[in-house]
């Protein structure tokens, strides 16, 4: 599944609150995510919720929910951002502010940029 990223109503910390394509409330469980990572990583213990890449276009979040849920942070680039293979500064910022929230409340996304 794939969203654009206004449609994140809330992160606290259990959880992702958006809404869906019907308009529904919608939760994404960090435990859940948690667990399903370190299922795919391999790793013991981890506070990962989410893979990231800011570079890719357009840049996204995505949560290891069942299934998968994506959240794209899609602006247009000026000629420069693109030039310098930057994202927008308007996509920079939302997509950082999600990243930080989620730190806020404890949980970490991998980096794949």
């Amino acid at each position: 599944m794939q969203y654009h990223h206004d449609r994140i109503q809330g992160i606290d910390p259990e959880g992702l609150l958006y809404i869906d394509d019907d308009g529904r409330e919608r939760t994404i469980d960090f435990e859940t995510c948690r667990r399903n990572w370190m299922h795919h990583s391999g790793v013991s213990e981890s506070r990962c919720v989410a893979w990231r890449d800011i570079y890719d276009e357009p840049p996204y979040i995505e949560f290891f929910s069942e299934p998968k849920i994506r959240f794209t942070f899609p602006y247009k680039r000026t000629w420069r951002e693109k030039w310098r293979r930057h994202p927008s500064e308007l996509g920079e910022r939302y997509f950082r502010a999600t990243v930080d929230a989620l730190n806020r409340e404890g949980w970490t996304t991998f980096d794949l940029s």
